[in-house]
């Protein structure tokens, strides 16, 4: 639940960000946003590691930006959709199986890197 306090401070940081017109539109957006949910939840399920607070900073930023900012108040619920949605996968999965693999080599190469120097 931790994680989620801090999406939703970052949620607050986004709504100050105005910018060029977006070029996604609203389902676009919310389905990059489960994506990178999953990829999280995944991570710190096969992982089994726990992202400090300025790992999850970063990633947020790092998600708002590939969301162009659109997601806004649905942004707690899709979080928890999507760890739900890694945590249901899990059992039947494992992880390596297939939907798993794919999201932890989408969290490698999409992810990680915003981590950068932050504090683990």
């Amino acid at each position: 639940m931790r994680r989620a306090f801090v999406i939703a401070v970052a949620a607050v940081a986004a709504f100050s960000f105005t910018g060029p017109l977006a070029a996604l539109t609203d389902d676009e957006a919310e389905e990059i946003f489960l994506q990178h949910h999953r990829a999280i939840a995944a991570a710190e399920s096969c992982y089994g590691i726990e992202f400090s607070q300025s790992q999850q900073l970063a990633m947020a930023q790092a998600i708002n930006v590939a969301v162009e900012n659109r997601i806004g108040t649905r942004r707690l619920r899709l979080v928890v959709e999507a760890e739900e949605e890694v945590r249901a996968m899990l059992p039947s999965q494992s992880c390596r199986g297939d939907r798993i693999v794919r999201l932890l080599e989408f969290f490698e190469s999409d992810l990680r890197p915003a981590l950068g120097d932050a504090e683990g």
